[in-house]
């Protein structure tokens, strides 16, 4: 029986694969995903991010009715269905900017949950909302150096410094822009 997700040498390609395209670094002997490997598993159904599925295509590949064009028709099929909603939020991806914060590119991104645009840097990783097809800018008063981000709390919307907790300075939503 050949139930599982490969071998040792092939885990070991994929993992090589995915540190040199920038998914995954080592920090000592540990494996951590990159902002871009966060970021595209926010997007990505579950179903094409864990391995199980793998390990089902690896016992349909050892099956007595294997058949190769059968079964490269059936995953194009699957991962068509799967990816198609995705597809709405990559949309929006073509358009990028130049971060406030590292003057790296920024892309804008459509939120699943919320329907909202936003902003985010794989650089610094900061995240700011859209308005008007650009992202709002907004440097902290308080510090002068963060950026004010929209946050939802247990009391509704709010800004605050994405510099916290060095500063902790924030402001109530009014209107989708910071009440100062």
């Amino acid at each position: 029986d050949c139930s599982g997700i490969g071998t040792e040498a092939t885990r070991a390609g994929i993992i090589d694969k995915l540190q040199k395209d920038g998914f995954l670094k080592t920090d000592k002997k540990f494996l951590i995903p990159t902002p871009k490997a966060l970021d595209t598993f926010r997007f990505l159904p579950d179903e094409l991010i864990y391995p199980d599925l793998t390990a089902l295509w690896e016992n349909e590949l050892n099956s007595e009715n294997f058949s190769l064009e059968k079964f490269l028709q059936s995953q194009i099929s699957v991962i068509n269905n799967l990816i198609a909603p995705s597809k709405k939020d990559f949309v929006a991806n073509i358009k990028t900017v130049q971060c406030p914060q590292c003057q790296n590119q920024m892309t804008k991104f459509k939120s699943k949950k919320t329907g909202d645009f936003f902003w985010h840097c794989q650089s610094c990783n900061l995240y700011l909302p859209d308005k008007n097809d650009a992202p709002v800018v907004y440097i902290c008063p308080q510090c002068g150096k963060g950026f004010l981000t929209k946050r939802k709390g247990t009391k509704g919307t709010f800004w605050a410094c994405n510099a916290y907790p060095v500063c902790k300075k924030n402001f109530p939503d009014d209107d989708g822009l910071p009440k100062m």
